[in-house]
């Protein structure tokens, strides 16, 4: 090779000799690049350059064209030798998956004998993966079926969700949810034989998948490969799980009596299954009760149409309430109850308490009421009472203090009874107060088959009270009895956003709710167009926005 003259300038300047410098060949040149460029793990959503080198699944690529890996598009090295081409052949190969892998199958770790599960048997999005005792359930079967590119698909039979890598993290430590597939490489797996069992790894990050300490509830993640028994799965034929048929009927026929799970976090009906409850509150009786917007049309309407389950009857004290008319109201609500039962509703009778926001003021009245529905109705499954609405002003410890007087009024004549009370700062936990659940947590009512009322408004209410929520479900039995898509007054603006967001936690979580309230008054919480009631109309093109929202919520199961 000619050096030109200023080259030549260059070395003299330095001390060094032409004669002195061994130029590199062609082939020495790459081999040297080759050797200088340390190979990264493949990245979804990286641009590559051609020539870069990467590393998936243990075997090393050199990019053929200039790309950018997008995310969900799926081109990883493996799935694109039009992109790609693998230099290290001589790297070992992991045992490719048997070509019959596809197929129901049940998953179980070896190394803690319990098979992979969906929390909570949930058909929703985000749900957990996690270990649980092998039961053969459908929440414990798994379709996987390989796509064009070799990769798994991996499908539960009850939800038809897929596994996913939570956020689409390439890290170690990042959970396994079910999602509705959308074909990302978050979503696809391969099978590589251990023996007789498998590692299971996720294709856009080349972590496993790993199950940990193993003990029920544990959820699986992704970590680095290692092979051990942690990260090994027995792939054991489902049997075509045999749907459990829905029971036929009304709400009360499918469920029965209602009770707190053992796990005194959820809702179960009489056969011990975990429910969720979805249904309306009305306005105050003393306004829009019997004969006005609750009416055999329109309770028809929401039993039939909307397919609610539960009818909240909302019963004042105050404001031209129970106080002013003890006989009249308790006749009112026996009339509630009994329609709401022959359509096969729950019947949810809410002691509407609003101001003075301490429940002990009205305890006396409160047993005279309670006694008396107790003893008419207590031989009924559909019978829930709800003891507290919105104590505000007012500590949590004396809340608990009225409940420990009202309960054992009902629990005398009605042993069995689902009993519901308020918590405080407005049925917030204590938030609207500067409080939190944790008080409810170190100070529980002293009696079994309770759970805990919450009331959110999601265009006022925000993350902050769904961040509530969440933190008190995950440690109380909660039911949200009251909620809106607009401000707290019930009025304002929409946001359905918001709500969605909530209705989407408590589905996952089923935590039964109520909206709030079946009525026309002229706010846009209510769900009727003004004129509604005195019309008649319980057609769907007489809805607010708000009401076609929540009418859709209690249909779509």
């Amino acid at each position: 090779m000619r050096l030109n003259p200023i080259m030549q300038m260059l070395l003299m300047a330095t001390g060094l000799s032409i004669g002195s410098i061994s130029l590199p060949t062609h082939a020495q040149e790459h081999q040297h690049a080759e050797t200088a460029q340390q190979p990264q793990d493949w990245q979804e959503g990286k641009t590559y350059t051609t020539g870069d080198i990467a590393r998936y699944e243990g075997r090393t690529y050199r990019a053929l064209a200039t790309h950018t890996a997008h995310i969900g598009a799926n081109w990883n090295p493996l799935a694109t030798p039009g992109l790609w081409q693998l230099i290290d052949t001589a790297a070992p190969q992991p045992t490719p998956s048997p070509v019959n892998i596809s197929g129901r199958h049940v998953l179980q770790s070896v190394s803690a004998n319990k098979c992979v599960a969906v929390e909570g048997a949930s058909t929703a999005n985000a749900a957990k993966l996690q270990l649980r005792t092998c039961n053969s359930t459908a929440a414990q079967s798994f379709e996987i079926s390989q796509t064009t590119s070799g990769q798994y698909r991996i499908l539960n039979s009850n939800s038809q969700k897929s596994w996913d890598v939570s956020g689409r993290k390439t890290t170690p430590g990042a959970g396994l949810t079910q999602w509705t597939d959308n074909g990302g490489a978050h979503q696809r797996f391969q099978f590589v034989a251990q023996g007789a069992n498998y590692t299971i790894r996720a294709a856009h990050s080349g972590l496993c998948i790993e199950a940990g300490p193993g003990h029920d509830g544990t959820q699986l993640t992704q970590a680095a490969c290692h092979g051990g028994v942690s990260q090994q799965f027995a792939l054991k034929p489902a049997q075509t799980p045999t749907p459990t048929p829905t029971p036929s009927g009304t709400p009360v026929e499918r469920h029965g009596q209602l009770r707190v799970c053992s796990d005194n976090l959820h809702l179960c009906n009489e056969r011990n299954e975990t429910v969720q409850l979805r249904g309306m509150s009305s306005h105050g009786i003393q306004w829009y009760g019997w004969g006005k917007c609750l009416t055999a049309g329109s309770l028809d309407a929401l039993a039939k149409d909307w397919k609610a389950d539960l009818l909240r009857i909302s019963m004042y004290i105050q404001e031209d309430g129970y106080e002013t008319d003890p006989a009249g109201f308790t006749a009112q609500v026996e009339r509630l109850i009994d329609e709401a039962t022959k359509r096969g509703m729950y019947a949810l009778i809410d002691w509407h308490q609003l101001s003075p926001g301490d429940p002990n003021h009205n305890l006396a009245h409160a047993k005279t009421f309670f006694s008396h529905i107790a003893k008419k109705y207590g031989g009924q499954k559909n019978i829930i009472y709800d003891v507290a609405n919105e104590p505000n002003g007012v500590s949590w410890s004396q809340i608990r203090e009225y409940g420990e007087k009202i309960i054992p009024v009902i629990r005398a004549i009605d042993p069995d009874a689902l009993i519901l009370i308020g918590t405080h700062g407005w049925g917030s936990f204590g938030v609207s107060d500067g409080r939190s659940a944790q008080d409810i947590v170190d100070d529980p009512v002293r009696y079994r088959n309770i759970m805990y009322t919450f009331h959110f408004y999601a265009g006022e209410h925000g993350e902050t009270y769904l961040n509530a929520l969440k933190w008190g479900a995950a440690r109380l039995p909660v039911f949200v009895t009251e909620w809106g898509t607009q401000q707290a007054s019930g009025d304002g603006p929409n946001d359905f956003t918001m709500a969605q967001k909530y209705l989407d936690f408590m589905a996952q979580h089923k935590i039964s709710w109520a909206n709030w309230n079946y009525s026309d008054d002229f706010r846009s919480g209510a769900v009727w167009k003004t004129g509604t009631c005195s019309r008649g109309d319980w057609s769907a093109n007489t809805l607010k926005p708000a009401g076609e929202f929540v009418r859709r919520a209690i249909q779509q199961r």
